[in-house]
């Protein structure tokens, strides 16, 4: 058994540099492009299962990645989540800590 494992594509708090967690950013056109490019040379290996975190970001980004798949949601798959903190600029954040 071979299991595959990609992180989801650019967003624009990855461009800010702001904390996610459980909170969303959409995906930037460059993720959106990075994606694109994946499920290109995905195309290439066969594929049992697609499992995706329920985030909106992880569920863009499988659903470039793998047009035509079922993709089943497991939220064991979340990230980890900051609290209060997420949003919040990384850099503001380890001025705090």
């Amino acid at each position: 058994m071979k299991i595959y494992i990609t992180r989801h594509s650019l967003t624009a708090w990855n461009e800010e540099k702001r904390l996610q967690g459980w909170k969303d950013s959409p995906l930037t056109k460059q993720g959106k492009e990075d994606a694109l490019k994946l499920g290109e040379y995905m195309k290439t290996i066969h594929i049992d299962r697609v499992y995706s975190s329920p985030l909106l970001r992880a569920k863009a980004t499988a659903r470039l990645i793998f047009k035509n798949e079922n993709i089943i949601e497991d939220s064991r798959l979340k990230e980890m989540n900051f609290g209060d903190y997420e949003g919040e600029y990384i850099q503001e954040f380890k001025k705090e800590t």
